[in-house]
């Protein structure tokens, strides 16, 4: 993949897609196992969600998630909820940008599919949902910019 050069040095984009989650087959949902940590000038994320075996009784769930350190401990927080996959292979991209707003939410907070929060923590990791036991083969990748 050739790097994108943009006229503004601050939206410079990696050349390398980072694995959050490599293309595998999964029968359960779970948690990644890979906790990534990103260049401390990342200012932005395009993830993409690639999906490329499907059951088409079930549906799969997929967030990224981002490590904050609070006074009250450690806490995961959804910053992605990409479109539920389901009968059809699908890629689906999202983008989160750090300078951006963001609304105020609580931290047990559930984000809907398709939604997204512009907040990025010391840590990213990814978490699947299947609605009963797949298998979908899926996998999840980063690029900062």
């Amino acid at each position: 993949m050739a790097k994108f050069k943009s006229s503004f040095p601050e939206h410079q984009i990696s050349e390398d897609w980072i694995d959050l989650h490599p293309s595998a087959a999964e029968i359960a949902s779970g948690t990644g196992t890979l906790e990534l940590r990103l260049p401390e000038n990342t200012r932005a994320i395009i993830a993409c969600l690639d999906v490329t075996v499907v059951d088409a009784a079930e549906t799969l769930d997929v967030s990224v998630e981002t490590l904050f350190h609070t006074t009250g401990g450690d806490a995961w927080m959804p910053v992605i909820h990409f479109t539920q996959a389901g009968a059809a292979a699908v890629r689906h991209y999202d983008k989160i940008v750090a300078a951006l707003d963001q609304a105020t939410f609580n931290d047990g907070a559930a984000l809907a599919a398709g939604a997204k929060r512009h907040h990025f923590g010391g840590a990213w990791r990814c978490t699947w949902v299947i609605s009963v036991n797949g298998p979908f083969n899926f996998s999840v990748t980063l690029q900062p910019m």
